[in-house]
């Protein structure tokens, strides 16, 4: 089972992409063609702090989600990325990174407006597919492109849509395949979607999750947070009651029980996991509007690095505050 790379995701008026170098250590010091981006090479950084590198070579997006992954396995992170819009163009592309010089790889002839992108080896081949949640004009769609020796294709898998969709592939029940959890929302209502990998075909199992909002302020991502060899749920948004949620969910033989992990609430959240300190367990990374009354207008931007207590989150490092933004 391949899994997924890092993400990016959330809410944004994004008009240019900037890679971020995120270092903490304890010692000093059209379809099928080619198109090439430049980028520029990152310059020396001291392992201190988090900072950004440099500004990659990529259009800009309106409300855009992307995720890393090195999906032609040549030993660098390729690009997918979607949104409301990219560069007045089509609004779902894949980028190879050759070296540092970007290349558009892939547009799918649809007009397809985007939500979420995730990459996740769901047919068991050993490279990596793309999973798709958006619009095709005025319907919602989620879409699997199958990832056939570097080229892309959709897979014909059906699968339920959602309006306004945010999606993460996690292997939820344990038995090497990929699952894929599927959220979002219209003005009737939200929907939370477990979808359980059966060889290729997906069925739909009941859970307790909540619904959220909708994709913008979503932020889904599966790991091994407490160390037992399956995949917890970390599950950030904002729900219909209204209520800011940001939760993790441990998974206990495929049920995923609602944990104590000492995160604050926010709106319009953003997280990553990574173990910044390198002691073997996962910490986080948060960002969103600190205002508990949902009704204000007033924003409260904050971002902090939480570190894994033994499953409980301790504030560790307040970073710079965002709202709107998202990490990796």
């Amino acid at each position: 089972m391949v899994g997924r790379s890092s993400r990016v995701s959330g809410l944004g008026y994004v008009i240019g992409i900037w890679l971020m170098l995120a270092v903490a250590c304890t010692s000093a010091g059209a379809e099928g063609q080619a198109t090439p981006v430049a980028a520029a090479s990152p310059p020396a950084q001291p392992c201190q702090r988090f900072e950004p590198l440099y500004p990659a070579a990529l259009p800009g997006v309106f409300v855009g989600t992307g995720d890393w992954a090195d999906y032609d396995s040549d030993g660098d992170v390729d690009l997918a990325l979607t949104a409301g819009d990219i560069g007045g163009g089509p609004d779902l592309r894949i980028y190879r990174n050759d070296g540092g010089v970007w290349h558009l790889v892939f547009m799918p002839l649809r007009p397809l407006t985007g939500s979420d992108v995730a990459w996740g080896d769901y047919d068991n081949d050993g490279d990596l597919d793309l999973a798709f949640a958006g619009h095709e004009l005025d319907r919602a769609v989620t879409i699997i492109y199958q990832n056939r020796g570097g080229e892309f294709r959709e897979s014909g898998v059906g699968l339920p849509s959602v309006p306004y969709g945010s999606l993460a592939w996690g292997d939820a029940d344990g038995d090497g395949d990929l699952d894929l959890l599927l959220t979002g929302a219209d003005n009737e209502g939200g929907q939370t979607l477990l979808l359980i990998n059966e060889r290729g075909r997906f069925s739909t199992t009941a859970t307790d999750l909540p619904a959220l909002h909708s994709v913008y302020g979503a932020s889904l991502a599966w790991n091994d947070y407490d160390g037992d060899l399956d995949q917890d749920l970390l599950f950030v948004g904002d729900s219909f009651q209204p209520q800011a949620i940001v939760r993790i969910y441990r998974n206990d033989g495929g049920s995923l029980v609602e944990v104590n992990a000492g995160l604050p609430p926010l709106r319009y959240a953003t997280a990553a996991w990574a173990d910044y300190d390198q002691d073997g367990d996962l910490d986080l990374a948060l960002a969103g509007d600190a205002d508990p009354n949902p009704g204000d207008v007033k924003l409260s931007p904050w971002a902090a690095l939480f570190r894994n207590d033994n499953g409980f989150y301790v504030e560790a490092q307040q970073l710079a505050a965002i709202y709107g933004g998202a990490l990796t």
